[in-house]
């Protein structure tokens, strides 16, 4: 073997690799540039609601649907989950719809879930519960 020949990077297929991270997929292939794609995977991190890309442009599309964001939140609040955009306007929407039982039921899940989740902080990870909007909508309860 001829020793200058020894660092000469041999010609292959490249091998490529597929990777997960929070709703985004990403393909690694040796040679080539990284293909970045979203994936369409919703995740709980510590019962905040993770979306992907398209979840989000869409619950920002429909901002001023009353019943998109409500049953958005009905939906999250059936699995235990928050996520403070949805939350906000849907509370927003109930209150010049003049729906104030609704308004009331989701104000008090929020303060149940920011005090639940303060008590059962792990001392670790994100603080939620002090989330500008969630803690907006706590306010409404006073």
């Amino acid at each position: 073997m001829n020793p200058l020949n020894f660092f000469k990077r041999q010609k292959s297929t490249p091998a490529k690799r597929t990777i997960f991270n929070r709703g985004i997929q990403f393909e690694i292939s040796e040679g080539d540039a990284t293909t970045i794609r979203i994936a369409d995977v919703e995740q709980s991190i510590g019962g905040v609601r993770q979306l992907t890309q398209t979840g989000v442009s869409e619950m920002v599309d429909r901002k001023h649907d009353l019943d998109y964001q409500y049953a958005l939140c009905q939906r999250l609040m059936a699995e235990g989950d928050i996520l403070p955009f949805p939350f906000e306007r849907a509370v927003i929407l109930l209150r010049k719809a003049k729906r104030l039982e609704d308004e009331q039921a989701i104000c008090r899940y929020v303060a149940e879930w920011c005090r639940n989740a303060e008590e059962n902080w792990d001392g670790r990870s994100a603080k939620h519960w002090l989330s500008p909007k969630l803690q907006r909508i706590v306010a409404r309860l006073s």
